[in-house]
């Protein structure tokens, strides 16, 4: 499965933020975390490995954006 990690600073915010894509093809899904959450927990809940099937296949493509809930 195709996973990209990326990190940038961002002026506005003045922090870094972080983001992964999983999936090389498909419709692309802009997946928000949950209250307080990070970038990483639709990995790590398991959610990603319960779309692999989609995701591998080309059918499904997943933006796993990062918040600012904590501050």
């Amino acid at each position: 499965m195709n996973r990209e990690y990326h990190k940038w600073y961002s002026q506005r915010l003045h922090r870094d933020m972080e983001l992964l894509i999983f999936g090389h093809a498909g419709a692309k899904v802009l997946a928000f975390p949950t209250r307080c959450g990070r970038f990483y927990e639709y990995e790590n809940m398991g959610m990603i490995e319960a779309l692999r099937h989609k995701i591998d296949g080309g059918q499904l493509q997943l933006y796993c954006v990062d918040s600012i809930d904590e501050e």
